[in-house]
C-alpha cells in the first residue's frame, strides 16, 4: 500500500497465515480492533496495532463480510461456505455456528448488540444473540413480497425497528421487523451491493455497479447527490463514526474520503494493487486491506487534506502547484494558462 496523507503507514502482517489474502475486513474504532477475513475462509484478529494476528478457523470457503458487536465482544462473520459465526473477541473462541441455506452475504449486529441479521440468497434473518445462544426471531422471505433477485446486503438500523435490504437486480426497502411490513422501498437499474446505515440511523448507503455509491435517506429513501465514484467500480464502502464523512475503495486502485454534507473529496490516496476492503479503525485512521495481502493503517489529518481537496477544485497558483507538488498527480492542473 502506499500514499497516506501524511505519509506515515502502519503495517499489520498477515503473511504467517497461509494461502491467506484479504477479501473483507472490519474495524472497532474506539477499541482499536481490527478484524480481517481471508479467501480461504480464515481470519486473522489484531486487538492492537503493534500485535501479531491470531488466526481463527472454522469456515472452510471465503469470508464475506465481518462485524463488531458494538462493546467489542464478539466478532461475527459470514461465509460462503453457508454459515455465520460469532467469536468471543478477548480469547478467539468459536461461539455459534448458525448454518443457512446457502452462501451467507450479511452479518451485522444492532445498537445494543443484542440482535444480529444475516442474509442468504432471498432471504434475511434476525436472531437474538444472548451471550454464547442465539434465538431466531424473524424471517423475512422476500419471494413471498416480489419478484426479485438475491439479497446482496442487509443492515440494521441503530434506534428503529427496520432492515435495510438491497438485491441484485437495483431494489432497495426498509422493512419494519416488528411490524413485519414494508415501510418504503425504491427501485433503481443499478445492481446493488452491500447495505450500510449511517451511525445515526439517517442514510443508508450501498454500492452499485456503475462505481457510484447510491446513498439514500433512510426514511424516504430519496437519493442523496454523493459524487463518489471509482473507475472501474466500488470495490467497498466505510463511514466514519461520527457518520460524517465516508471512504471508499476502488477497481481503479485509490481509496479516497469524502464529506457527506457538500460530497468533497476529502483525500485520494494510492493503493498498491486493487484494494480489497476498508474500514474506519479510529476517528483519524483507516485501515486498508489489499489483495496483495497487506493490511496498512493510514491516518487521516482531515485539515490539510480538505486544504487541498479545495485546492483541486479550481485552478492552482503556481505557489500552489510546488507546494502539493499537483503536477506529479495532474499535470494539467498545473499547465500555464
Amino acid at each position: 500500500m502506499t500514499a497516506s496523507f501524511d505519509g506515515t503507514v502502519r503495517f499489520w502482517a498477515v503473511g504467517d497465515i497461509q494461502q491467506f489474502t484479504p477479501a473483507v475486513l472490519a474495524a472497532d474504532p474506539q477499541r482499536g480492533l481490527v478484524a480481517v477475513g481471508g479467501e480461504n475462509g480464515a481470519i486473522a484478529l489484531f486487538r492492537d496495532a503493534a500485535g501479531p494476528a491470531q488466526q481463527l478457523r472454522h469456515h472452510s470457503d471465503a469470508i464475506e463480510l465481518l462485524a463488531f458487536s458494538p462493546d467489542g465482544r464478539w466478532l461475527a462473520a459470514a461465509s460462503a461456505d453457508g454459515a455465520a459465526s460469532i467469536w468471543e473477541v478477548a480469547t478467539g473462541r468459536l461461539q455459534a455456528s448458525i448454518p443457512h441455506e446457502a452462501r451467507v452475504r450479511t452479518v451485522a449486529f444492532n445498537s445494543d448488540g443484542s440482535l444480529l441479521v444475516t442474509s442468504s440468497r432471498l432471504h434475511a434473518f434476525l436472531w437474538r444473540w444472548q451471550e454464547s445462544t442465539t434465538r431466531p426471531l424473524v424471517t423475512l422471505d422476500l419471494s413471498q413480497l416480489m419478484k426479485t433477485d438475491i439479497i446482496t446486503g442487509a443492515a440494521i438500523h441503530p434506534t428503529q425497528p427496520w432492515l435495510a435490504i438491497v438485491t441484485r437486480d437495483g431494489k432497495t426497502l426498509i422493512w419494519d421487523y416488528r411490524a413485519m411490513q414494508v415501510v418504503v422501498e425504491a427501485a433503481d437499474d443499478r445492481a446493488n451491493g452491500r447495505a450500510q446505515f449511517s451511525p445515526d440511523g439517517s442514510l443508508v448507503v450501498s454500492e452499485s455497479n456503475e462505481g457510484t455509491l447510491l446513498l439514500r435517506e433512510s426514511a424516504s429513501l430519496r437519493l442523496r447527490d454523493l459524487p463518489a465514484t471509482h473507475r472501474g467500480g466500488i470495490a467497498g464502502f466505510a463511514f466514519d463514526p461520527s457518520g460524517t464523512l465516508i471512504a471508499t475503495i476502488g477497481f481503479d486502485q485509490t481509496a479516497k474520503i469524502w464529506r457527506i454534507a457538500d460530497g468533497v473529496e476529502i483525500t485520494r490516496m494510492g493503493t498498491d494493487g486493487v484494494p480489497a476492503a476498508i474500514a474506519f479503525s479510529s476517528a483519524s485512521d483507516v485501515a486498508i486491506a489489499g489483495a496483495n495481502g497487506s493490511v496498512v493503517r493510514l491516518p487521516i489529518d482531515v485539515a490539510p487534506a480538505l486544504e487541498l481537496a479545495l485546492v483541486r477544485s479550481r485552478r492552482p497558483t503556481a505557489e500552489e502547484c510546488d507546494r502539493y507538488q499537483l503536477a506529479r498527480e495532474d499535470a494539467t492542473l498545473c499547465a500555464n494558462p
